[in-house]
């Protein structure tokens, strides 16, 4: 029977009676911003639960969406059965999803295991998480953190609360089985209730290498503990670290502790030295800081201090593009590449930016005179620069300093949406020519609230980088807090959170956006490797009809999805949150791993598994 409109307008009514009369939070330390957030709030959700389809009689409603499309607090589940299937190489991580609706009256709770897969019962390389519906200080409800299920007694356990869907995020870690294809099931009990989803892993005879070619900064400052607005404590660091290995960040960052140091000075944010007249050095370096910072992340592979200068700041007392301000630098950077090399770096493993984002003649002086001097002192510094200009259809000539800037600089890394896209032409051509001569050329975003934009926001940046001839992808910033908190950012500091997964004093969990920046480099490589085949193949004179159906697909997948995404979405880096461009993105990763298994096998592309519809 259909719903009676007046009873439940009336329940509303004495809720909205109840919560106006009603204290909240009742404590602030311990309150998480999940909703439903307390009972009053989970008696709104059961009053739409009554508003619900049915379905069948337990009540529970099996479904399915992509695994980056965002849920609404007021879903209606779609009636299609369906199975799961995943594909993917080995030696990466993916994921799919299954959805559970409540439409009876009261919270359910779930139970699940998976048999039939590789490795026994609910195998270890299946990581299950719920999805969270977390809100934010900007008033939106967005559920995209992922919080780890556990196993007790065999089984994994959730609740669906009264009239609301639970996503459960199933997480493939990197499978150490055969390639092939295996067919499992999900159980999924509810009290007498039973349900199966079938569960299909397709691992394709394609591995990806285990350091991933397109590089990931995210400004972590991981040394620099216990600051407003960043998420890192000295509880949660240990977890931190591991979850920045876990998504193979290789690029980290420091800030000013861990700058070195004359031993004795604190420089409080500011480099002191101890310089004669002529800009001799003569005092002893302390590295302490520096030391501890690189040792924190034995695998990474690049090291990066930040410490942007002002455009007039001297160095050890001497001013700027004065003939002691150029040997003093010369001279620090000369000691630091050889205490680099004591500690076990390589060179050009570690770099510095002297100004952040310049856009003007006065920052890029201030840029071209600090790499004049490291590059006199040593080539095993690397200068890092993310080039900004005032006016996006300047020209790398129309503004002083910037060409002779630049072409010292080691890494470029533009912002990409509003730096790279509407530069100049002879600005493009300049990048092109600098990464031809050996620069690095990576792509940095920084727009925000990024919790509020679509996880294709992180999804197709790898996807740009291979359009552009990028190499690297950069966000900020790894653990940028609007509060200390970000599970409860109501008493927040007045900024934004742009960091993808979700900190407390105590944890670190990951999120589908910071899943996203994994799955978009995992992407990339399988484009890099198919390009890379289709060549190799080309050289030896082999390949006949395979190289035929891989060429043209090596040299358009890019362009296919990103003018897809455009097409169908608008522009990608904005997408409102319930859209999806990362079905775009998936189309185009599964026809690369299609192709990459047909070449390794020496069979046609079209009698692959992989080349099934995706779902919409």
């Amino acid at each position: 029977a259909p719903p009676d409109v007046d009873q439940l307008l009336a329940e509303l009514g004495r809720i909205q009676g109840e919560l106006d009369a009603s204290r909240f939070p009742y404590d602030i330390e311990s309150f998480k911003a999940v909703v439903p957030v307390n009972e009053l709030h989970a008696r709104v959700f059961s009053v739409y639960s009554r508003i619900l389809p049915r379905g069948d009689a337990s009540g529970l409603s099996l479904w399915h969406t992509p695994r980056y499309q965002i849920l609404s607090l007021f879903e209606t589940p779609a009636t299609t059965v369906f199975d799961l299937n995943v594909y993917m190489a080995r030696n990466e991580r993916r994921a799919d999803v299954f959805n559970v609706t409540n439409t009876t009256g009261q919270a359910r709770a779930i139970s699940f295991h998976i048999d039939g897969l590789p490795g026994g019962t609910s195998p270890d390389y299946i990581k299950p998480h719920q999805v969270e519906y977390v809100d934010g200080r900007e008033g939106e409800v967005v559920a995209s953190a992922l919080v780890p299920l556990a196993m007790k007694g065999g089984v994994y356990t959730s609740t669906v609360p009264s009239g609301m869907t639970r996503q459960i995020w199933l997480s493939f870690d990197w499978p150490q089985i055969e390639a092939g294809r295996y067919q499992g099931k999900i159980v999924l009990r509810s009290g007498s209730d039973m349900k199966e989803i079938a569960l299909n892993l397709t691992l394709a005879p394609v591995r990806l290498p285990d350091r991933l070619d397109c590089d990931l900064g995210m400004w972590d400052y991981v040394a620099e503990i216990n600051r407003p607005r960043y998420g890192v404590t000295e509880k949660n660091r240990p977890d931190v670290i591991a979850d920045m290995r876990e998504h193979k960040l290789n690029v980290v960052w420091g800030e000013w502790g861990s700058l070195p140091q004359i031993k004795g000075r604190s420089g409080l944010g500011k480099v002191m030295w101890d310089f004669d007249e002529e800009g001799k050095l003569n005092a002893e370096i302390d590295y302490s800081g520096w030391d501890a910072f690189v040792k924190k992340f034995p695998h990474a592979d690049y090291y990066f201090l930040a410490h942007p200068f002002g455009t007039d700041e001297p160095f050890g007392g001497h001013e700027q593009g004065t003939e002691s301000f150029h040997r003093a630098v010369a001279e620090f950077a000369a000691h630091w590449a050889e205490h680099n090399r004591e500690l076990g770096l390589k060179p050009r493993q570690a770099g510095i930016i002297f100004i952040d984002e310049p856009s003007h003649a006065a920052m890029y002086k201030t840029t071209y005179v600090f790499a004049k001097a490291v590059k006199a002192g040593t080539d095993e510094i690397l200068i890092y620069c993310d080039p900004m200009f005032e006016r996006s259809a300047d020209s790398i000539d129309d503004i002083e300093y910037a060409r002779e800037a630049l072409e010292l600089c080691d890494v470029l890394c533009p912002n990409l949406s509003n730096g790279y896209i509407r530069m100049a032409p002879a600005t493009k051509a300049f990048f092109r020519e600098r990464q031809a001569a050996g620069a690095l050329f990576w792509f940095y975003q920084c727009h925000g609230p990024t919790r509020l934009f679509n996880p294709s926001y992180f999804r197709l940046q790898a996807w740009h980088c291979l359009r552009y001839g990028a190499t690297g992808v950069n966000f900020w910033a790894y653990s940028c807090l609007g509060a200390m908190n970000g599970w409860n950012e109501y008493p927040g500091f007045g900024s934004r959170t742009d960091a993808p997964p979700y900190f407390s004093p105590d944890t670190v969990t990951t999120s589908k956006h910071w899943e996203a920046v994994l799955e978009s480099r995992q992407d990339y490589q399988y484009v890099k490797m198919l390009e890379d085949r289709v060549e190799a193949l080309t050289r030896a004179g082999q390949g006949g009809t395979r190289l035929a159906e891989a060429r043209p697909l090596a040299e358009t997948l890019t362009d296919s999805v990103l003018d897809g995404v455009a097409a169908k979405f608008g522009s990608w880096y904005s997408a409102r949150l319930t859209d999806n461009p990362s079905v775009i993105a998936e189309e185009g990763r599964l026809r690369a791993l299609a192709m990459l298994s047909a070449l390794e096998v020496g069979e046609p592309a079209g009698s692959q598994p992989f080349l099934v519809p995706p779902r919409p």
